[in-house]
């Protein structure tokens, strides 16, 4: 049964492995300017010296990094 309980089978053969991967387990990769576009920010703006730092840090860390940050501010180390 598993998925096929909730989801009809034929549907998946739509999909590659990769973008199945990406649905159920969100994208490895994590783009900074599509993080950057949907942030909300609560107090500041986007123009403020303090987010521009933290965008320009953020663009600077290795893929690695980024996952580690990921996890510790969202317990996740993946994008939706």
């Amino acid at each position: 049964e598993g998925m096929s309980s909730v989801l009809p089978i034929e549907l998946l053969s739509i999909f590659s492995g990769e973008q199945l991967r990406d649905i159920f387990c969100g994208n490895a990769d994590i783009d900074v300017e599509l993080l950057r576009k949907v942030v909300e920010y609560d107090g500041y703006t986007e123009d403020d010296t303090v987010i521009t730092h933290f965008w320009d840090v953020l663009r600077e860390m290795t893929t690695s990094e980024r996952k580690l940050f990921l996890q510790f501010v969202w317990a996740r180390n993946r994008l939706p």
